[in-house]
């Protein structure tokens, strides 16, 4: 045979890639993309903007009246929401999804109408004496990947990896 041969050792090579295919270490990724992705929709929330970079769309004047505390903030109330944002691993720990549980949660995102189910009006703020037979919310999107999202999440992965190949 004319050229040249090398035999390459490549032993700590694939020791490497078997431990970064650990799914220990699979599921330690995952939780720190989760944990970016649920503090970063806190923030978001808190500034008022959706995962486009948009302000969210103003609170209606008969909402600011009724609402005791955060009066001009969109989604932020008693702070529910905020508390309830979470991720889980799914998929026996290969995936991840995040968002919120709480019943209004889809609602405050996707907007849509509200009617009343077993009364011929909505009532809005316990004897307050406002009435309405439905009530239009806005859609709010909150849930997603933003840009910033997606970097903090390629950088965190970088640093790990680098780690596991220490």
């Amino acid at each position: 045979m004319a050229g040249i041969k090398i035999n390459v050792d490549d032993k700590e090579v694939r020791k490497a890639l078997d431990r970064l295919a650990d799914p220990d270490l699979i599921k330690e990724a995952l939780g720190g993309i989760g944990e970016v992705l649920v503090e970063n929709t806190r923030d978001r929330i808190k500034q008022g903007i959706d995962v486009d970079g948009n302000p969210f769309t103003p609170l209606a004047p008969i909402t600011q009246q009724l609402k005791k505390k955060n009066k001009d903030k969109p989604l932020v109330h008693d702070g529910y929401l905020l508390a309830s944002l979470a991720y889980q691993l799914v998929n026996g720990g290969t995936g991840l999804e995040y968002g919120s549980d709480l019943p209004y949660a889809a609602l405050q995102h996707f907007g849509g109408t509200i009617r009343p189910k077993n009364a011929k009006m909505l009532q809005f703020g316990k004897g307050s004496g406002i009435f309405a037979k439905e009530s239009h919310i806005p859609a709010r999107p909150f849930i997603g990947l933003t840009q910033q999202d997606e970097d903090e999440i390629l950088d965190n992965l970088a640093h790990f990896i680098d780690n596991q190949l220490k």
